[in-house]
Parts: structure tokens; C-alpha cells; sequence
């Protein structure tokens, strides 16, 4: 502590030592966005064949040119935290790949008083959507979320409504959902 931080935080961590086990323990959870962007950055461009460029957001998102991800994540472990960072990479990534940003979604929200609702709406179809053609294409990456799913939030497997949502953008008419 001292050849890191100076006498003072030595001073702390020898008062304290309950207080420094728990920072250390923290810290050895929390995995920054740095450590993978490498290969963050190759697996997307593997998927694909084109490379998106990565940076650091307090919300993921993209704007179809870069994946937008959170500087760092501090989730049950590190391990964790990268199949987490994988996860929300290649699902943004398929939202270049598979066309959510193709159709004007804002224009098409403007048109809804309950644009909130909408969005909220849109949001979960989207998900199901983009879900059901990673499970279509990747398999294995779909097995990964979703057990990394299960694993965050207790959930039981949502295969079904996938496997419902994939079926009905394979057909459409048998489905009923063309209307």
C-alpha cells in the first residue's frame, strides 16, 4: 500500500485492515473495459467481417459505427463480468448485422402519443428478434447469454418465445403474425 499510494493509505490500510480486505476484495471483481477491447473488437468483426470500433459509455448502446460499452463492470466476478462484456457486445453487434437502425424508429415513435410505451414496446420485440437470429446463426453464443441470463437474473430460459419469434420471421403466414 505504501509503494502504491504513500504513507497515508499505508496508515489507513493498518488501521483499517477489514475496510482495505473488502476494497481489495472489490477490486478483484471489477474488470475495465480496457483489459478485453482487443478482443471484444476481434470477436465482433469475426462475426461479421466488419470491424466496429469500441468505446467506453455509462450505457451500452450503438450507433451502428461503434459498440458503446461501460468503462468498467462490477459484477460477481470477473469471469462474469467478460461473458457479460461478450453478451452485450454481440448484441449490439447484431443490431448492425440484423438492421434494427435500418428502419426509422424514432420517426416511426414521434407518430405514438405513448412514446415511452412504445419504446418499451419496441425494445422487447427487438430483443426477441435479435435473440432468435443469434440462436439462428450462433448457437453457441446464444447458449452462452443465455445461461449468463439465468445466471444474473434467476430467470428460467426464454427459448420458447424465441423459437416462436425465429419461426415467425422463417414464416411469416404460417405463424399468423403477416398481419
Amino acid at each position: 500500500a505504501f509503494d502504491r499510494r504513500g504513507l497515508g493509505w499505508a496508515v489507513e490500510v493498518l488501521n483499517t485492515p477489514a475496510r482495505f480486505a473488502e476494497i481489495r476484495t472489490a477490486e478483484k471483481r471489477i474488470l475495465p473495459l480496457v483489459e478485453i477491447a482487443t478482443l471484444l473488437r476481434r470477436l465482433v468483426t469475426g462475426l461479421g467481417g466488419r470491424e466496429l470500433r469500441l468505446e467506453s459509455a455509462p450505457t451500452p448502446y450503438t450507433d451502428t459505427e461503434t459498440l458503446f460499452l461501460p468503462g468498467e463492470l462490477k459484477a460477481a466476478s470477473r469471469e462474469i463480468n467478460f461473458r457479460l462484456y461478450k453478451a452485450m457486445a454481440v448484441h449490439h453487434w447484431a443490431q448492425t448485422c440484423y438492421g434494427t437502425w435500418r428502419a426509422e424508429v424514432l420517426a416511426i415513435l414521434r407518430a405514438f402519443p405513448e412514446q415511452s410505451a412504445v419504446l418499451l414496446s419496441f425494445a422487447a420485440l427487438e430483443r426477441l428478434r435479435l435473440d432468435a437470429c443469434i440462436a439462428r446463426e450462433f448457437p453457441g453464443a446464444h447458449r452462452d447469454m443465455q445461461a449468463l441470463s439465468r445466471e444474473l437474473d434467476g430467470q428460467r430460459s426464454l427459448s420458447e418465445p424465441w423459437r416462436r419469434v425465429a419461426a415467425a420471421f422463417d414464416n411469416p403466414t404460417a405463424s399468423g403474425l403477416d398481419s
